[in-house]
């Protein structure tokens, strides 16, 4: 279903999350970075924001301890807030570095 996202690639290191154009982006990111600095990363396709499959990310984030979010739209008021601000509040005990977003 379209409100349940997907896991693009699985991964051990950091759990990177995006949705619509900056998946495409986000696989030659990762694959980059699996190459060059040896850093497995799951890709998650939230396919939707509203409703976000809070779950899918919150397994992954447990899985791998670290976050990367991604969107077109500027850092300040942008979706990327709220995920990192949800999961900060669910996964705390479980993250072994800062959230990080990448933005507009």
């Amino acid at each position: 279903p379209l409100t349940t996202a997907r896991i693009v690639k699985q991964g051990q290191n950091i759990t990177v999350v995006g949705y619509g154009a900056q998946i495409h982006v986000l696989s030659s990111a990762i694959e980059m970075a699996e190459k060059e600095l040896g850093i497995s990363c799951e890709l998650i396709d939230l396919r939707t924001i509203q409703p976000w499959d809070k779950e899918t990310v919150m397994n992954s984030v447990k899985k791998t301890g670290r976050l990367l979010i991604s969107h077109e739209a500027p850092k300040t008021c942008g979706f990327a807030a709220e995920i990192a601000t949800t999961v900060q509040e669910e996964c705390f005990p479980y993250l072994e570095a800062p959230i990080q977003r990448v933005c507009g």
